[in-house]
This record gives C-alpha cells, sequence and structure tokens, in this order.
C-alpha cells in the first residue's frame, strides 16, 4: 500500500523530454542562423555559378533541417504540459467530491476559531 501513486520514472522522463526540446529548439535555431548565412552569400555571389548549385543544396538542407526541428519543437510538450497533462489524468469526479469535503471541513474549522477568537475579544472587553 506504501506504493507511489505516481511512479518517480515518469519525473525523469519528463525532464529528458524536457531537455531534448530544448536540444531541439537550439538546433532549430543554429539551423535556420546557417540557413539565413548561406542565402545572403549566395545573394553576393549570384554571378558564381559554381557557387549557385552547392549553396542551393547547403539552403535546402539546412532549411529542412530547421522546419523539420520546428514543428518537433511546437509538437513535444514542455516538462510544464507534461505535468499538467498528469495530474488531469488523475483527477476524477469522485477525487473532487472528496477534496470538496475535506475543503468544507477546513473552512467549517476555521470559522469555528475565528468565532472562538471573536468570543474571547469580547470577553476580554467585558472583563476589563
Amino acid at each position: 500500500m506504501n506504493e507511489p501513486i505516481i511512479s518517480p520514472w515518469i519525473f525523469y522522463w519528463m525532464s529528458v523530454v524536457d531537455n531534448l526540446r530544448s536540444l531541439i529548439g537550439f538546433i532549430g535555431l543554429l539551423a535556420t542562423g546557417i540557413t539565413m548565412w548561406f542565402c545572403l552569400d549566395w545573394i553576393v555571389k549570384l554571378g558564381d555559378k559554381d557557387y549557385s548549385v552547392k549553396y542551393k543544396q547547403k539552403i535546402k538542407l539546412f532549411a529542412c533541417i530547421g522546419l523539420v526541428c520546428a514543428v518537433l519543437f511546437a509538437l513535444i510538450p514542455s516538462q510544464t504540459t507534461l505535468t499538467r497533462m498528469i495530474v488531469a489524468s488523475y483527477v476524477t469526479p469522485q477525487n473532487i467530491e472528496i477534496m470538496q469535503g475535506e475543503a468544507n471541513k477546513s473552512v467549517d474549522y476555521l470559522i469555528n476559531k475565528i468565532v472562538e477568537a471573536g468570543e474571547k475579544w469580547e470577553q476580554r472587553g467585558k472583563d476589563d
């Protein structure tokens, strides 16, 4: 009965996925920057036909890498989103009812304590 509800491995893999997402974002930004650099260099050397074919191939390669990385970065959820998904998967109507009951008990207890403190305060004023 003392087994954890959520496996600790889930939190490990959430961290790994988040780090992978960050790496993919970095690679995507790097590929986009290299693509822009090749485009600018290709424009400068536009008259040279030998560079034209080489640059077009490199531009296509790095543009595709950047595009794939951008799509993966958008589709892979962040660690915050994964945490929310796990919490949402464990929330059931029964759990909500239990929490509402406990919350009501806590509120009732606090109200009783406030009333008691108020009564003591009034008694103190009468005793003086």
